[in-house]
């Protein structure tokens, strides 16, 4: 099944690259993943394409849409206002909007819960395209969510800033769930992942029967029987790092550069498709902003 969007979309090229940004509230609705932005497609001058898609069929979906291509998330433990809440009552998830607690039970990601979504203003640029969500508020938590996406020569580069507009600190994590697909798979024999950074990755719960593991890079042998996931926490987060990956099946391959302290680095993927998250853990003052950057660049090796 295929659920990539053929409409709703806008499309930034250049020379080098084919971009698909899908248009806040025209095909994904679900409370997950950041509306602002979500790149459904990147092909390069050959064609070849190098995103996939969360779901694969009909019955992994179950009646959702899922996350495509590049989707960012904010908030993934606890959304401002959660806690407080009761069931019926609204709490924030930038990005997204108003979300409304459905029950008694803590938050959880993979429930899609019903959204009120915040206006959004898009303004076209000279190679790209920018998002603009103002005065999202929810008692002492008020902010404003900035998001452009860019092509600059061969790179693809996604600029967030937000701004603390209230009387609250405002804590808490964001990341982008990369779903890399090379000719249609993720994780092949030959795949490769490697990360640089001033410290060694100590992945937890790797399988070392699927991966050859080395000072933190690694391998894999064999196509996964299920999903694979391993996540590494740093002691300390480091003001920026990069990882890239590359099939050596297609010759096809991606790297990231991200302009933030990395506080952790996790690993999904199946068969079909491939994830490194590079998560990012904030506190912003009140009147106070933070800007991040993820400068992407693809390649047929």
């Amino acid at each position: 099944m295929n659920i990539l969007p053929s409409a709703g979309c806008r499309i930034l090229k250049n020379k080098h690259l084919e971009v698909e940004v899908i248009i806040p509230g025209t095909f994904y609705t679900e409370s997950r993943f950041d509306w602002l932005g979500m790149v459904s497609r990147i092909s390069d001058t050959e064609g070849n394409c190098y995103l996939g898609q969360e779901f694969l069929s009909a019955s992994q979906a179950s009646g959702k849409t899922g996350g495509i291509g590049l989707s960012g998330e904010f908030l993934t433990m606890s959304p401002w206002g959660y806690a407080q809440a009761k069931p019926g009552e609204e709490f924030l998830k930038p990005g997204v909007g108003f979300l409304t607690r459905v029950g008694y039970e803590d938050y959880s990601f993979f429930q899609d819960y019903p959204v009120r979504p915040f206006t959004t203003e898009i303004k076209s640029l000279k190679d790209g395209i920018e998002f603009t969500q103002k005065s999202c508020r929810l008692k002492e938590s008020v902010f404003n969510l900035f998001k452009s996406i860019e092509l600059e020569g061969d790179k693809l580069i996604i600029s967030s800033e937000l701004e603390n507009c209230g009387g609250d600190y405002l804590s808490g994590d964001e990341y982008c769930h990369n779903f890399l697909s090379f000719l249609g798979h993720g994780i092949v024999p030959g795949l490769e992942f490697n990360y640089q950074a001033d410290s060694e990755l100590l992945w937890e719960n790797c399988d070392r029967n699927l991966v050859d593991l080395v000072q933190g890079d690694f391998s894999f042998k064999r196509v996964p029987e299920k999903e694979f996931f391993c996540s590494s926490r740093f002691q300390k987060p480091f003001s920026e790092a990069s990882w890239s990956v590359r099939d050596r099946f297609s010759g096809l391959g991606v790297s990231c550069l991200e302009n933030f302290p990395v506080a952790k680095m996790a690993i999904w993927g199946t068969a079909k498709v491939f994830s490194p998250e590079a998560f990012h853990e904030f506190t912003i003052e009140p009147g106070m902003s933070l800007f991040w950057q993820r400068v992407y660049r693809f390649a047929n090796y």
